[in-house]
């Protein structure tokens, strides 16, 4: 220890000068030896063969696709709609909107140009829409990879979001499902817009961005991102002088910056003119409370829902024990107030996120794609068809990827982390990919994972009477309906058509009364009404509420669906003996839809039967142009034409209805009769000889050929 000296303060009492003095030694503190720093982590670098370890991280585990057939909504809106079976009807598809055969609120003529494109190409086989999503799935993994390259994230870490996106089983309501395929078409053009805008190819950005809209309309997203993503922005020609550095591109570039507003503007009159187009192709309509029960609710509870919908987003993508493709009433309760547990867990997560957006300004990229990309589906804005679909997670994940691959990147066993990721999320795809195989298994595991949907259970009815089984069928509509009684759309119809083949009518009429009674202005309960009436050989009743259903229809403008109807009234009424209302009601059908081949040939068999030959003439010849493939149509129209003695015109129409079908036996003998009115005995003859060739009993050829032996016998 040192020793410490010091001068005495001031002279002593006796007038002497102070002297040195010897102070106690003063301990000075030790200092501490400075503790190992620990090792910074070596800075990433780019992983190498990364676009090919993606593209097996995706195609490996998906591969079972190419074994699942058509299912869910697959169906209504590929296999059932005919537009999309021909290139030929890209005129109608531009015009027709999403869902043919419902209200609709969504226009994506891309996306079914596509469809009708893999439809032409592989003669309406899954197989090939199942390879073109698979190679379309992979290109949007790649592209997500550039993508959060460009936006400044490091090697390492973009390789393993990228990865992640690749790998969430959650991804396969998109990636397995043929319609889903229009989530990886928005994706792979939305991804490639920003990625040309950021290389200032403003054109061609502009472009696949339009696609990416008319593909799915939640893709007008993707514009906000440059916006929120500085990396996005195109660069600046030239290096900024020291003066403007800490300036942005566009405030040192006022050429640039007149740039990026005029493709703004554009990208907006992009999204505008979707709007647009939606609204003169389709009919807007109420959102169904089955499909989307939130858009019922106040703003503020439809908030709170949608919030703790996100929360079950969140968990699935992460931890995808239980998927499921159908999350419609109820099976998702709803949020109605601050006491329920799900208004504190999504305020509790909307806090999170602007905490993290706040607070770490690495995390804020992740933060804001995420809330970005999902913010046109969400039912936060605004509600939109569906509560909560899986798909709809496609895109926006690729923030929660980002988000989940910071903290693990930077784990010094990184790679045997993401081997086990790749184990558990690989491995769960494959399983969840099992579920789309067909429509046995599909409906069948569906109300596994959705027991409460009153919608799956539906759904599985509809199985169940396809497949023949009833009782099944009739239990399954049951549930359905005892989870949501209001509901009032067609499955009640199918209900109430099981119960007719079970032979329980009265019980199909209290079915139908009931959907009457909760939906009386519902076109569907009407007709429904009426049928079962008819059934039960209620004719009168049955008539007045065909009759309402087809009124009500003309009122609210579904020209296609009161045409039915009338045509429908007007069988009613030519039963009853009605002749002349039954005409009148095939004529407002006819003026209702001019265009359908059944109602014209329908009218014209009444106005045949009712001896006005001159008029049937011209509705089955109307019929034979709507559906030129019909025998019957061109057959009769050859059997009206005889009656008013133009047996040319009546031997040419016969001619194509042989043509088109020469081994019906009924048509060969009323062509018999023709010839034998025209005084044609041997043609006659070779008719009747052909009829009954083909079917020894017909007695109309029978007939015809006795009444020609009978006349040779008297000519003799």
């Amino acid at each position: 220890m040192e020793e410490s000296w010091f001068l005495e303060a001031g002279p002593t009492a006796d007038g002497r000068q102070p002297r040195m003095s010897r102070a106690r030694p003063i301990p000075r503190p030790q200092r501490e030896s400075p503790k190992a720093a620990p090792a910074p982590l070596p800075p990433e670098t780019p992983v190498a063969c990364a676009h090919w370890l993606l593209a097996a991280a995706f195609l490996l585990p998906n591969l079972g696709v190419l074994a699942c057939g058509f299912v869910f909504d697959d169906l209504p809106l590929i296999v059932e709609n005919e537009t999309l079976h021909s290139l030929r009807n890209i005129v109608a598809i531009c015009k027709s909107p999403y869902w043919a055969d419902r209200a609709g609120m969504e226009y994506r003529p891309i996306a079914q140009t596509v469809w009708a494109a893999l439809w032409t190409v592989g003669g309406g086989r899954p197989v090939v829409f199942h390879i073109f999503g698979l190679l379309l799935g992979l290109a949007v993994a790649l592209l997500a990879y550039r993508f959060l390259l460009k936006i400044g994230t490091a090697p390492r870490t973009a390789f393993t979001a990228a990865l992640l996106f690749a790998l969430f089983p959650i991804h396969t309501e998109a990636t397995t499902s043929v319609v889903g395929s229009a989530e990886l078409l928005a994706a792979a053009f939305g991804f490639g817009a920003l990625l040309l805008y950021s290389s200032r190819r403003r054109a061609a950005a502009l472009t696949l961005f339009a696609l990416a809209v008319f593909s799915k309309e939640s893709a007008a997203a993707f514009a906000a991102l440059p916006v929120i993503l500085p990396g996005l922005r195109p660069t600046t020609p030239r290096r900024p002088a020291q003066s403007e550095v800490g300036a942005t591109a566009s405030q040192h570039h006022p050429q640039l910056r007149r740039k990026e507003l005029i493709t703004a503007a554009l990208a907006a009159a992009v999204v505008a003119g979707n709007l647009l187009a939606h609204r003169a192709v389709t009919r807007s309509g109420v959102i169904p409370p089955i499909d989307n029960p939130m858009a019922q609710l106040d703003p503020v509870r439809r908030i709170l829902t949608a919030l703790w919908v996100q929360c079950l987003y969140l968990f699935k993508t992460v931890a995808p024990i239980w998927l499921s493709a159908d999350y419609s009433y109820q099976e998702i309760p709803l949020v109605m107030s601050l006491g329920d547990g799900g208004a504190w867990a999504g305020l509790a997560l909307l806090t999170l996120a602007g905490f993290l957006v706040w607070r770490y300004k690495g995390l804020r990229p992740a933060v804001l794609t995420y809330a970005v990309l999902f913010s046109a589906t969400a039912n936060v804005v605004f509600p939109i068809g569906t509560m909560m679909g899986e798909r709809l997670a496609y895109a926006p994940s690729i923030g929660l990827a980002l988000l989940l691959a910071i903290p693990l990147a930077r784990m010094r066993h990184w790679k045997a982390m993401l081997l086990a990721v790749i184990l558990l999320y690989g491995g769960r795809t494959v399983v969840r990919n099992l579920d789309w195989r067909n429509p046995d298994v599909f409906y069948a595991r569906l109300v596994e994972t959705s027991p409460s949907s009153a919608k799956s259970h539906y759904l599985y009815g509809d199985l169940l009477s396809a497949r023949g089984d009833d009782t099944g069928a009739v239990a399954a509509y049951e549930r359905g309906i005892a989870i949501f009684p209001a509901y009032t759309g067609h499955w009640r119809a199918s209900l109430a058509n099981a119960l007719i083949r079970q032979g329980q009518q009265e019980k199909a009429l209290e079915h139908a009364r009931v959907w009457a009674r909760i939906a009386p202005n519902d076109r569907r309960a009407h007709s429904l009404l009426s049928e079962v009436l008819w059934s039960l050989e209620n004719s009168d009743e049955a008539v007045s509420e065909s009759y309402r259903a087809a009124v009500l229809a003309r009122d609210q403008g579904d020209a296609v669906f009161a045409a039915r109807e009338f045509a429908t009234l007007a069988v009613l009424l030519n039963q009853t003996g009605q002749t002349k209302k039954s005409l009148d009601a095939y004529r407002e059908a006819i003026r209702l839809n001019p265009d359908s081949a059944d109602i014209q040939h329908n009218f014209a068999l009444a106005l045949f039967t009712a001896g006005e030959f001159e008029e049937a003439a011209v509705h089955f010849q109307a019929a034979a142009r709507l559906s030129p493939q019909s025998a019957w149509s061109h057959a009769y129209l050859g059997f009206a034409l005889a009656k008013k003695r133009d047996f040319a015109g009546a031997r040419a129409a016969l001619a194509q209805a042989d043509r088109l079908q020469p081994n019906n036996a009924e048509v060969l003998a009323r062509a018999g009769e023709v010839e034998l009115a025209a005084g044609d005995r041997e043609a006659a003859r070779q008719w009747f000889t052909r009829a009954l060739a083909l079917q020894p009993a017909n007695a109309r050829a029978q007939a015809g050929l006795a009444a020609l032996t009978q006349s040779e016998t008297g000519r003799r």
